[in-house]
């Protein structure tokens, strides 16, 4: 996991020079959906089939904030980079290894109402632009390349998913994962629309929901590689606006 360092350390340090600090700079808003993954490895039939089907959600929901700077720009091209602030929210009701959290021994049975990720992820966005519609607005596409790190995780848990009892949570920093996500994006003045989907991702199993604590099959050794490449379909919706240079200079 040595490239998700790498790059989390260099691309700050790009961000800052050339152009200015104060040029250039977007702020965005953004909202992914994605597919639950609901692998329940090793899990004998009974008690997999129960907790899928008292799941009534088929998706988990992320949220962030960022801002962002033009690290090159030519007429039809630009390359950027960012830092944001993100949080992905888990309502899956699986097991999961509260001695990540805990040792308290009550917690041993209890199921996940709320599992929340904290993320700080670095954004590297290519875009060229389709056509102009009109004097100052545009259609571009592009991608990104998102790698991220956890900085804390939090779950609400309960004996089921109507009985959300406590809370537990642990500020640890490790790397999350690295996404890739193709992009359509429109431009209008300083503000800015873009849909992504997220073609590929690269990431680490995560030893709150996939240990091998939680599989009851005699068999089961662990997760089958060392890092997940399993892409459950998500999309992302992000608004942005373009900060004014002059105003950021008279700061």
């Amino acid at each position: 996991m040595k490239y998700f360092l790498i790059i989390l350390l260099c691309l700050p340090l790009i961000w800052a020079q050339g152009q200015g600090f104060t040029g250039n700079l977007r702020l965005s808003g953004s909202l992914a959906v994605q597919e639950q993954d609901r692998r329940l490895f090793g899990w004998p039939e009974f008690p997999a089939r129960e907790i899928l089907a008292r799941e009534q959600q088929r998706f988990l929901y992320q949220v962030s904030v960022g801002l962002h700077k033009t690290l090159l720009y030519r007429p039809d091209f630009t390359l950027e980079a960012g830092l944001t602030f993100s949080g992905e929210f888990n309502t899956f009701s699986r097991p999961f290894d509260h001695t990540y959290f805990t040792r308290n021994p009550a917690f041993d049975l209890r199921f996940i109402g709320i599992y929340q990720v904290r993320l700080i992820q670095v954004p590297l966005q290519v875009n060229y632009r389709l056509f102009k519609t009109g004097p100052h607005s545009f259609v571009y596409v592009g991608a990104v390349v998102l790698p991220g790190l956890h900085y804390m995780k939090t779950i609400k848990s309960g004996t089921g998913k109507l009985s959300i009892l406590s809370t537990l949570s642990r500020i640890t920093v490790a790397p999350y994962g690295l996404e890739i996500n193709p992009h359509l994006g429109f431009q209008r003045g300083r503000w800015g629309g873009m849909l992504a989907y997220r073609a590929w991702q690269y990431k680490r199993w995560d030893p709150v929901i996939f240990n091998n604590m939680l599989f009851r099959g005699p068999d089961y050794n662990g997760p089958p590689t060392p890092l997940d490449t399993y892409n459950p379909h998500k999309v992302w919706l992000t608004l942005s606006y373009e900060l004014p240079r002059s105003t950021l200079r008279r700061k």
